[in-house]
């Protein structure tokens, strides 16, 4: 879509990694892995934040009216509806307690399992421009450019992925402990002994107020003649109406009954 309107390689491979995957933390990986302009992921990370706005509001009203159509699983359907389609994690929490009852869990569930995507895109996006895109004729290039080009916070996503799967799991299986309790008390330690707990209260806030900083909304219309934003527009339109559609199949006790489903 964004090719069709004219937006350049880099742009769209940015956007279309926002709108499909996790929004802010997807764009960051796509920038960095075609070596994007920096404006083309701030624009991006703001039309994420500006949509995520409305969808988060207007997703569970959309669920609960269409309950009937939906069926008895829709809390189920709701949930990963909201995981599936809102781009950008803390917002998918919110719309999903919005909603209620399983459609937190659930929400959560899908858009966890899109966040595992973005190592492999960027990885994908990353291979593909070092050896198509920017290769120039009779040029060797050197496997290590994708390392550079890598986002590095994707393996500490897998290293703690790792750590809590097989060592915190066991842990709390041999001291008889909930799993949860066992993940509480490991990240509260942590946390404590690695960053004051108020600099964090303080700082994650003023992330996204420098993001806001960064942003005017004349600008959003003035780049590119407004195109970009129709563009995004477009997609998550039909990222929408594709994924309600996708949900109902797999959430909606057509095939199977849902796994979280009481």
């Amino acid at each position: 879509i964004c090719r069709g309107f004219g937006l350049d390689r880099e742009f769209s491979s940015i956007m279309a990694t926002g709108v499909s995957i996790c929004g802010v933390s997807a764009a960051i990986a796509a920038g960095g892995a075609v070596k994007g302009d920096s404006k083309y992921i701030s624009y991006t990370i703001s039309m994420v934040l500006i949509t995520a706005i409305p969808m988060l509001i207007g997703i569970p009203y959309l669920v609960k009216a269409l309950q009937p159509v939906i069926g008895k699983y829709w809390l189920h359907v709701g949930g990963a509806w909201i995981g599936a389609t809102i781009d950008t994690t803390p917002a998918v929490v919110a719309a999903g307690g919005f909603l209620g009852g399983r459609a937190l869990d659930v929400a959560a569930i899908v858009k966890m399992a899109q966040n595992i995507l973005i190592g492999f895109a960027a990885f994908i996006l990353a291979v593909y421009w070092v050896f198509r895109v920017e290769k120039k004729p009779e040029e060797r290039v050197s496997p290590m450019e994708v390392w550079y080009r890598f986002p590095k916070f994707i393996i500490g996503f897998i290293v703690a992925s790792i750590l809590v799967t097989v060592v915190i799991t066991a842990i709390s299986g041999a001291m008889g402990i909930s799993l949860a309790k066992a993940k509480s008390d490991f990240v509260v330690k942590f946390w404590q002994g690695a960053v004051d707990k108020y600099r964090s209260i303080i700082f994650f806030p003023l992330a996204f107020v420098g993001i806001g900083l960064d942003t005017r909304f004349k600008d959003l219309v003035a780049i590119g003649r407004g195109r970009p934003a129709v563009a995004y527009v477009i997609a998550q339109c039909i990222n929408i109406v594709f994924s309600l559609f996708l949900v109902w199949l797999l959430w909606g006790g057509i095939f199977f009954t849902p796994p979280l489903a009481e």
